[in-house]
């Protein structure tokens, strides 16, 4: 359910994300010798894969959307390397990472009649952006 905890990238709020996040993934070869029966696996390295991670907000109205949306590109813009909280998880401490944004694009932005609650009241507007984040490993 949309809204269940604090969902955040970097100092960025949402009402929540459509997509889980993604950690490093194990990189594996397979050994094989010419005339010799089998084989080994051996695991070799962690690696960043990037991930797609769409976000929605609810913002006061569709002039604020496109604000917003400059403030991330401008996020991506920077070095900084930022926290991922979904549903107050905080996914980076969970394996030892941080995230990279590679990527912002708006999906879609709409003006709503009536939205009641959210995160920016009056809440007339409403912007879902696709993230795409690289997870780097915490020093």
């Amino acid at each position: 359910m949309p809204g269940c905890g604090e969902c955040r990238i970097g100092h960025h709020k949402f009402l929540d994300f459509r997509s889980a996040a993604d950690g490093m993934h194990p990189q594996s070869q397979v050994i094989t010798r010419p005339g010799l029966e089998g084989g080994e696996i051996w695991r070799t390295k962690l690696q960043s894969i990037p991930f797609p991670v769409t976000s929605v907000v609810d913002l006061p109205n569709v002039k604020s959307c496109y604000r917003e949306h400059k403030k991330y590109i401008d996020t991506h813009y920077s070095d900084d390397l930022l926290e991922f909280i979904w549903r107050d998880a905080d996914i980076g401490a969970t394996y030892g990472l941080k995230f990279h944004v590679l990527d912002v694009r708006i999906i879609e932005i709409f003006g709503l009649l009536k939205f009641l609650g959210g995160l920016n009241p009056p809440s007339l507007g409403w912007l879902t952006c696709e993230w795409t984040l690289v997870p780097i490993p915490d020093k």
